[in-house]
């Protein structure tokens, strides 16, 4: 579903999330950083909906903590007023209307260094793991996102996270896995599971912040690129810096969603699209070869660069230097 973007909802200083969002956190704090930029981020009033767990669930505290990294908002807890603007899946889309005019470069730029900041500096203890896990810091690492099997069937499926991790090795590049391993019965032999440190860090007040420490350390380490299934999870590397492979389905236009190029716009993100009567993750099916092929030439093309990363956006038309 697409969502319009009324000229009124940018003078809005309420930000609304659901608190069993990972991603909806993330790109309210990208919100928060479009409201410096406007002025108004003084009165910005976060209003947190208390919903009933569906499962993995993001604590207020945890939500408090992060966002407060950002700017000290004021908050408080209260049912979601469905007629308000700032709903959670249009908030990426405001945050990008916001900034819009200060032109593509400055919005990925400002957003990321934002969120480095966020998350800096790297707890010790996370460094010493990852160490251990990655070895040498050789530029030739991806992160590869593995998203739990969803009802909308757009998880990651055994046969798919195969065949991205065979992709990369066939490149002489390292898979180095996160996300959620739950529904996968077998961890590809030649990749690198960064799983158990993450999953220590799910329950710490400090949850965002370690986890993006634990990201930011890892693209230290050698790893300069990412890839998965469209989840909120994967857009913090992208927040972050670490260029960002997204594969999403495609809409009946056939386009990606007004949100998932919007994404594309605020954060260091490409969208790869497939049409999804090829792809079902609870069928374990594996991707189209033409999504693997195209998801690669962007991985592969930021392998061979070794410039400032802003510059591998064309600012004019948002298309990759080759």
């Amino acid at each position: 579903m697409d969502f319009a973007i009324n000229p009124d909802d940018l003078k809005r200083t309420q930000a609304v999330l659901a608190t069993n969002g990972f991603g909806e956190v993330l790109h309210t704090a990208a919100w928060l950083v479009a409201m410096c930029y406007v002025g108004k981020a003084s009165d910005v009033e976060l209003i947190i909906d208390s919903l009933e767990p569906p499962g993995d669930i993001v604590s207020d505290a945890q939500i408090l903590h992060f966002l407060h990294r950002f700017h000290p908002i004021n908050s408080k807890l209260k049912r979601q007023n469905k007629d308000d603007p700032l709903t959670t899946n249009r908030t990426t889309l405001t945050a990008y209307s916001h900034l819009d005019e200060l032109g593509p470069p400055l919005i990925r730029e400002e957003i990321r260094k934002a969120f480095v900041f966020a998350c800096s500096p790297v707890n010790p203890s996370i460094e010493g793991q990852l160490h251990r896990l990655l070895g040498n810091i050789q530029r030739n690492k991806v992160l590869v996102w593995v998203r739990r099997g969803s009802k909308d069937r757009r998880g990651t499926s055994e046969a798919s996270l195969q065949q991205v991790v065979e992709a990369l090795d066939a490149r002489g590049l390292v898979a180095v896995l996160v996300g959620d391993l739950r529904d996968i019965k077998k961890v590809p032999a030649k990749a690198i599971d960064l799983t158990p440190v993450q999953n220590t860090l799910y329950t710490l007040k400090a949850s965002y912040v370690s986890q993006g420490g634990m990201l930011l350390c890892a693209h230290g380490m050698g790893v300069f690129a990412s890839i998965g299934m469209m989840s909120g999870g994967m857009d913090f590397g992208a927040f972050l810096g670490i260029p960002t492979v997204n594969i999403t389905k495609y809409t009946p236009s056939p386009t990606v969603s007004q949100r998932m190029r919007a994404m594309a716009k605020i954060a260091y993100m490409k969208n790869v699209g497939y049409d999804e009567a090829c792809y079902d993750s609870q069928s374990n099916t594996p991707l189209p070869q033409r999504v693997i092929d195209e998801a690669m030439s962007y991985i592969s093309a930021w392998h061979k660069k070794s410039t400032y990363l802003a510059s591998w956006w064309d600012p004019v038309n948002n298309s990759l230097f080759r």
